[in-house]
């Protein structure tokens, strides 16, 4: 049998990088595998390759890892593009930080919305843009599957480029542990298997906005979303969530959490900023970095090594298509062919979806009237920093701004991103 070579860009993730290897060598024990592993930190993407062998040791599955320096070396005849790079995350993230907090005190600093996800979006989709012209070149027919955000602008600029493309997040999985407390008074954490046990359900939308328009008890099959509009009632006074409240205002729950979908709607009662977008302080990081070092050179157990927790499972996307099981992800971002029918096609869209027989099949669904008007606005904005990103169009990136709901202040808005494009100019280009 032929190996299948898989491409590992960003291989050097604190959080990524040992649990995906984890998750294919130790859990999926997919054999015949030949990884290319590719950092900016070539030393993170070495020790990587040597916990992937003494992985592989361990478990006795036949996989290869290598470490890889020229990235088109690394993409030549891939099958598969594993993701998880970013544009010196954590220094420009801080660049925008300092930028916005200054020029506009008000508004929320996140990976996704306002004028720091907007440059975030515009860096990723410059490097995905580069990545992708690498693969029309040496693997065209590779697939590309993504873990880094934001996740459906980064996915759309690789799809423009001809890419088929896959986008993995299980933020709105949390929804499940929602359900739970809402029905049961009791808390419940990943992977909710307690509740995934009780409730079958339809969920879907944008990344991050996703919206639970079905759920039924596994058991009887009987309608849960009456009682679950009545208890949303009854907790209204007691439960500050803003997810929650959209669910009362449309019938409808959100499942992606407040953290998350503040960055879609309007701040109203929204406190929160992040001030850091990856896992784990430098600190954490160099600590880490150590017991990699130290695993990956054998002076500690493999057993010492636990990987930090990743939900994303692209290795059971790789496992199905390379040994032909089934898979089934509860939410998977791929470009809307028609699956959720009144969302625009051609941009990503999120919903369950299924691998049988090596074929790829998202769920089908029509969103609510009620929510359709959120989801419409998250898809316009996706799309028109897309736009923005392949026009290099200044007025473009004013239209985002203005469209943005999270961006209360335009004025200050359109002031702090001129500012922020002129400081990550050196990676994005100019815009005018």
């Amino acid at each position: 049998m032929s190996r299948v070579k898989v491409a590992f860009l960003g291989a050097g993730s604190f959080v990524f990088g040992p649990t995906l290897l984890a998750q294919c060598v130790q859990e999926n024990r997919i054999s015949g595998l030949t990884w290319s592993l590719v950092d900016r930190d070539f030393e993170s993407a070495s020790l990587m390759a040597g916990i992937g062998r003494r992985m592989a040791e361990a478990a006795q599955v036949d996989a290869e890892f290598t470490a890889v320096r020229d990235p088109d070396a690394a993409l030549a005849g891939a099958d598969f593009v594993v993701c998880s790079a970013a544009v010196d995350i954590n220094r420009r993230f801080q660049i925008d930080r300092e930028i916005v907090s200054r020029v506009d005190s008000q508004e929320l600093i996140t990976e996704f919305g306002g004028v720091a996800g907007l440059m975030s979006s515009l860096r990723q989709m410059t490097l995905i843009s580069d990545i992708a012209a690498r693969m029309a070149r040496v693997c065209p027919n590779a697939w590309l599957l993504d873990i880094s955000n934001p996740l459906p602008r980064v996915c759309q600029a690789a799809h423009d480029e001809g890419l088929q493309t896959a986008g993995f997040c299980n933020v709105s999985v949390c929804g499940y542990g929602k359900l739970y407390e809402i029905f049961e008074g009791e808390q419940t954490s990943y992977p909710f298997s307690e509740a995934q046990a009780l409730y079958d359900l339809q969920m879907g939308g944008t990344n991050h906005l996703s919206w639970l328009v079905d759920v039924r008890d596994r058991k009887t099959g009987s309608d849960l979303m009456p009682s679950l509009r009545n208890r949303l009632d009854e907790r209204k006074a007691s439960v500050p969530s803003k997810c929650e409240e959209y669910g009362r205002r449309t019938g409808y729950l959100l499942m992606s959490g407040d953290a998350h979908v503040q960055d879609f709607l309007p701040i109203d009662g929204l406190e929160s900023s992040i001030d850091w977008v990856t896992h784990g302080s430098y600190e954490e990081r160099a600590a880490r970095l150590k017991l990699l070092s130290d695993v990956s050179e054998g002076r500690v157990s493999i057993d010492q090594l636990k990987p930090q927790p990743s939900w994303e499972r692209p290795s059971d996307f790789i496992e199905a298509m390379v040994q032909g099981t089934d898979a089934t992800f509860t939410s998977l971002n791929l470009v809307n062919t028609g699956q959720i029918s009144n969302l625009p096609l051609g941009l990503f869209v999120e919903t369950e979806a299924s691998i049988r027989n090596r074929a790829l099949t998202p769920d089908s669904m029509t969103l609510p009237e009620s929510v359709l008007p959120y989801s419409l606005l998250a898809i316009e904005i996706n799309r028109l920093i897309a736009e923005t990103f392949h026009t290099k169009s200044l007025s473009k990136l004013v239209e985002v701004i203005d469209l943005d709901p999270t961006i209360v202040d335009k004025a200050r808005g359109r002031e702090a991103a001129i500012e922020c494009l002129a400081a990550h100019a050196d990676v994005i280009g100019t815009y005018d």
